[in-house]
């Protein structure tokens, strides 16, 4: 039970990515999905690792941020592969946090999110180098990977909100978000999980709601306003 309960948590939370790629390149665009989750996945993934390595808990969630930074990159491109001029914020249209926050993410190519992973990546080894002995700092690399995490579904649902539509958004990823934190959110109670985990997990679950009343409130209708590119 113990050996199926930990590849279900390792390789769960993928699988309704699956789906996303077939309605991307069914639809051969990615206007639909928010390229932000995979930025969200990416970053949580790779804190997740130095935060394992800082306190060793439970294997398969270390198995699944190495599985989730595969697949999101891979996601990632196909994003890039299908986006259109949609995709990309009107100049001039607003300012702020948030268009700031569109222009960070919308590099021309994969390439240029690949470099910007390594950076973090080789910032946060120097960190852990300096500051592993820390159990301060330790605990504060996993309250900062889950707190990231926890935003997954918030991305995606000011997208829906401003698009008025869920077209092109996979219902499997959303599906796959909805039972994945409440497995998620078992699976850290069951496994006595760091606290950080819990609290994420339910965030996320609440969040998960949201996108369920939206899905059920847009069903049917296609986008009709402008496309925010994340």
């Amino acid at each position: 039970m113990d050996t199926a309960l930990q590849v279900a948590i390792a390789v769960g939370p993928v699988l309704g990515y699956i789906d996303q790629v077939r309605v991307m390149r069914a639809s051969r665009s990615s206007n639909g999905f928010s390229m932000a989750v995979c930025g969200i996945l990416l970053v949580s993934s790779i804190l997740r690792i130095f935060f394992w390595l800082g306190q060793h808990f439970d294997n398969a969630l270390l198995y699944q941020s190495i599985l989730m930074i595969l697949v999101q990159l891979f996601l990632l491109n196909l994003c890039i592969q299908y986006r259109t001029a949609e995709s990309f914020p009107e100049p001039g249209l607003s300012s702020g946090a948030i268009p700031m926050m569109q222009r960070f993410w919308q590099w021309p190519s994969l390439y240029h999110y690949i470099h910007f992973l390594l950076g973090f990546t080789l910032v946060f080894t120097i960190l852990h180098v300096l500051f592993s002995w820390s159990s301060f700092y330790v605990s504060l690399i996993g309250v900062l990977s889950l707190a990231i995490e926890a935003t997954l579904p918030l991305p995606q649902i000011r997208k829906n909100h401003e698009r008025g539509s869920t077209e092109g958004f996979s219902l499997a990823v959303m599906a796959a978000w909805a039972l994945g934190d409440l497995f998620k959110c078992y699976y850290y109670v069951y496994t006595t999980a760091p606290l950080q985990f819990t609290i994420c997990g339910f965030f996320q679950l609440s969040a998960d709601a949201v996108l369920v009343v939206q899905w059920v409130r847009y069903r049917g209708k296609s986008a009709s306003r402008f496309n925010l590119p994340i």
